[in-house]
């Protein structure tokens, strides 16, 4: 994600950095942006998937253990995952609450970046800069 955060920065700076005429446009760097949100939004859902692959082995391994639960149903402490997973169905999640998952804030994230690169890359290529410049010139 950090990756992701720099790559963004730089094409942001790019297009701050550029000047009307400049080669490559303005709204090729923002479809550019748009791909990378998506490409990093497509790695992010793949290592979401294997995450909950492992967990899922990890809980079968954690109910082989000859460990009781503590009151109330609440699963042993030496028990991470289903601890976790006691844990946190407590919270009610986004939309409900203001209560953000990692996945939450990462898809919004990307949703921004990728539908505003999108909208702003249709937007400067139906009316470039340079038409804005002669706006203010009359």
């Amino acid at each position: 994600f950090n990756f992701y955060l720099i790559l963004c920065g730089a094409i942001i700076a790019g297009l701050i950095s550029r000047k009307p005429g400049d080669v490559p446009d303005h709204s090729s760097l923002l479809f550019l942006l748009s791909l990378l949100s998506f490409i990093f939004f497509k790695l992010d859902e793949r290592n979401r998937d294997l995450t909950k692959h492992s967990e899922e082995a990890l809980k079968v391994l954690e109910d082989e253990l000859p460990l009781t639960d503590e009151s109330e149903g609440v699963p042993h402490r030496c028990k991470l995952f289903r601890r976790e997973e006691s844990e946190s169905t407590k919270f009610k999640r986004f939309p409900k609450s203001l209560y953000f998952s990692y996945t939450t804030c990462f898809r919004f994230i990307f949703a921004l970046f990728g539908f505003g690169g999108i909208i702003l890359g249709i937007l400067l290529a139906v009316w470039p800069p340079s038409s804005f410049l002669r706006l203010g010139g009359m």
